[in-house]
């Protein structure tokens, strides 16, 4: 069980091929392939668990976060572990080796919510970076 917990911090498997493990690490990141709206809500709660972050510090760190997802971004805080400032409990999957990179590590969740989660992150990241924060009350 601590294991893993533990690779959900980097949302790496390290080698390990367990299936057990990779589906876990699948649930973990399967807010992320939700229907427009409810990833909204979702980008929402997450600012406001993060409110006490100016601003304009939470626009760029959480961006270069959700790129780092996508592999687009080394992101983080230069530590090396993907994380920032703003972990929201949601790893990374960039790869230095110019790898495709894919947020799920299932062939089932990649066919059924990848599509979804890159255009949800996509928004996200586009609409972080021009300076606006989804909030709860713009969703009502």
């Amino acid at each position: 069980v601590v294991k893993f917990i533990l690779a959900t911090k980097t949302h790496t498997a390290d080698g390990d091929d367990n299936s057990n493990l990779l589906n876990f690490l699948d649930a973990d990141m399967a807010v992320l392939g939700k229907q427009p709206n409810a990833y909204d809500h979702y980008a929402a709660l997450i600012r406001e668990e993060y409110q006490h972050v100016p601003h304009d510090t939470y626009c760029e760190k959480r961006a270069d976060i959700l790129e780092s997802f996508l592999g687009e971004n080394e992101g983080g805080d230069g530590d090396g572990d993907g994380g920032g400032e703003i972990e929201d409990g949601t790893p990374t999957t960039s790869s230095s080796s110019g790898a495709t990179t894919t947020i799920f590590r299932t062939l089932a969740m990649q066919e059924s919510f990848e599509e979804q989660a890159v255009a949800n992150l996509r928004r996200e990241i586009d609409t972080l970076r021009k300076g606006v924060i989804p909030s709860l009350f713009s969703l009502l």
